[in-house]
């Protein structure tokens, strides 16, 4: 047991906000049942820096503990340190790709007892904007649910998606329906614009033989065989 104003936030990923849901269930935990996984920490002039804890280091502090339990290691080697971020529960994806990358990518997948296939995905996170990756990590969006949305190539859609994501907290299932849907028809001027396209589309097929005719409605468009 370290004297908490002795222990000190690590210096790779730190992370001083996090989701208020996530973050006030952890105090509730440790409130009720203590601090059950100590942190890790290695000694240095002023006291000991953490390498893997920082939500529980600041939960601790949160309820004002006065000791910690700790794991204290002689020393910590960048790659080692790296390997507990990329472990870490705590850490949102992002953060564990960063961490896998910087431990050298799918090579390091051994060592951290990872598929192959899971590190890849993990690692393509890193096409998400910051922007989206904001938006992802303040809603506590999952890699599966993440790699679902990285599936839609179009942008625009990809964004609205996030956010939709985000708000309704969608499945990865859910996602891959959502991501399937074809954009509907809104307001007189999509209608008109379907409507000249599949006029275009009916003469194409008249001059082949095929008599069709186009009906329009208030809510759509409807191509038929004409006679």
């Amino acid at each position: 047991m370290i004297p908490t104003e002795t222990v000190f936030p690590g210096e790779l990923f730190v992370r001083t906000e996090y989701d208020p849901r996530a973050f006030g269930f952890l105090c509730a935990s440790i409130a009720q049942y203590g601090i059950v996984e100590p942190l890790v920490v290695i000694k240095i002039a002023a006291g000991y820096r953490i390498i893997s804890g920082d939500r529980r280091y600041y939960a601790a502090r949160h309820l004002k503990m006065t000791h910690l339990p700790c794991v204290v290691r002689k020393e910590a080697p960048p790659s080692l340190e790296l390997l507990l971020k990329a472990s870490s529960k705590s850490l949102s994806p992002f953060d564990k790709a960063e961490a896998l990358r910087a431990l050298g990518g799918t090579d390091a997948a051994d060592g951290l007892y990872m598929r192959k296939q899971e590190a890849e995905e993990l690692l393509k996170l890193l096409d998400f904007s910051l922007k989206e990756r904001l938006t992802a990590e303040n809603a506590g969006l999952g890699r599966e649910v993440l790699s679902e949305l990285l599936k839609v190539k179009n942008k625009n859609k990809r964004a609205k998606l996030l956010e939709k994501a985000a708000k309704e907290r969608l499945s990865p299932r859910e996602i891959r329906i959502f991501a399937k849907e074809k954009r509907r028809i809104r307001g007189a001027a999509d209608i008109r614009l379907v409507a000249n396209s599949a006029k275009k589309l009916c003469e194409e097929f008249s001059e082949l033989g095929v008599p069709l005719e186009v009906e329009i409605k208030k809510d759509g468009v409807t191509i038929r065989k004409r006679g």
